[in-house]
C-alpha cells in the first residue's frame, strides 16, 4: 500500500498511517496518526492544516539539543510533547556535515555500524523505554476524534521504530509494517540528495558520504537489528509490548478500539 501524504507543504516525510489492513480484516483509521520528519519549518498555512485534521499531540522524539536547534512550530490545537527517545542523536539525522565525525572518514562500515547500535538501543535502553511508554500513553489519552503526529529530524528511524511497533500492535503484518517502513526512502529522497550534495561540498570524503549516504536511507538491516533484539531478547512482540512499552492486553484493546475500524 501506498501511504497518503498529508500536505505539508514544508515539512517532508509527512503521511498518514492510515488505510493499512490488519491480518482480521480491520482498518487502520486514516486522519488519526501521522508520522513526519521536521516541523520546524512549517508556515501558517501548514499550521493551519494541522488545526483542520484536529492535530491535538505533537510527539517529538529528538534530542534536547535538536529540539534547541530547530523548535517545532506547534498548531494552537496541539499539545507538544517532547520525548526523547536518545539522551544524544544516536542516528546521524542532526550530524554537522561541516565537521563530520572522525570514524566516518575512514572506514566505510562506520555509516552502518552506528545505525545498527541505534536501532539496538532503540529497543533495550531506559531513555527510549520512557519516550516510547509515554508515547502510547498519549495516543491512549486522545479523543476518538482527535489525531496525533508524531516525528523525529528525518522520520526515519525514531519515528520508523515507532510506526512500526505501533502497527504490529494495531494487527498489521509484519510485511505491511516493513514496508511503511521502507517508504520513507521514496518520500525522503530529495532531501537526502541535498544533503549528501552539502557532505560532498563540505567534507571531500568519499568515505563520509558513502557513510551518510547509507544513514540517511531507511535499509532492511537496520529494522531487522530491531526486531531480532526483540524476539531474541524479549521472546517476542507481545512480550516486548508488555515489558518494553510497559501495555497490558487491555491497553492494547483500547489502542485497537481508538485506531482501527
Amino acid at each position: 500500500m501506498k501511504p497518503q501524504l498529508i500536505g505539508l507543504q514544508h515539512a517532508y516525510n509527512s503521511r498518514d498511517l492510515g488505510g493499512y489492513v490488519t491480518t482480521d480484516g480491520h482498518h487502520v483509521k486514516s486522519g488519526r496518526l501521522f508520522r513526519t520528519a521536521l516541523l520546524h519549518d512549517l508556515d501558517d498555512n501548514d499550521l493551519q492544516l494541522l488545526n483542520q485534521l484536529n492535530v491535538t499531540r505533537i510527539i517529538d522524539f529528538r534530542d534536547n539539543a535538536e529540539v534547541d536547534r530547530l523548535p517545532d512550530r506547534v498548531p494552537n490545537s496541539a499539545t507538544y510533547f517532547h520525548l526523547p527517545v536518545f539522551k544524544e542523536d544516536e542516528t546521524g539525522a542532526s550530524l554537522s556535515t561541516a565537521k563530520p565525525l572522525q570514524r566516518l572518514a575512514v572506514d566505510y562500515q562506520a555509516g552502518i555500524k552506528w545505525m545498527l547500535t541505534a536501532y539496538y538501543d532503540m529497543v533495550t535502553i531506559e531513555s527510549a523505554k520512557a519516550a516510547y511508554q509515554e508515547f502510547f500513553s498519549q495516543l491512549l489519552a486522545a479523543g476518538e476524534d482527535e489525531a496525533t503526529i508524531f516525528h523525529c529530524t528525518a522520520g526515519k528511524d525514531r519515528t520508523g521504530v515507532a510506526a512500526y511497533v505501533l502497527l504490529r500492535i494495531l494487527g498489521v503484518s509484519a510485511e505491511d509494517a516493513r514496508e511503511d517502513y521502507l517508504w520513507t526512502n521514496v518520500y525522503s529522497a530529495a532531501r537526502v540528495r541535498m544533503r549528501l550534495e552539502q557532505v560532498k561540498a563540505a567534507a571531500g570524503n568519499d568515505v563520509v558520504a558513502y557513510n551518510v549516504r547509507h544513514m540517511s536511507a531507511a535499509l532492511p538491516q537496520y529494522l531487522n537489528t530491531a526486531t531480532r533484539i526483540i524476539n531474541q531478547q524479549y521472546g517476542g512482540m507481545q512480550p516486548f509490548v508488555r515489558e518494553f512499552l510497559g501495555l497490558s492486553n487491555d491497553d492494547v484493546a483500547t489502542l485497537r478500539q481508538l485506531y482501527l475500524d
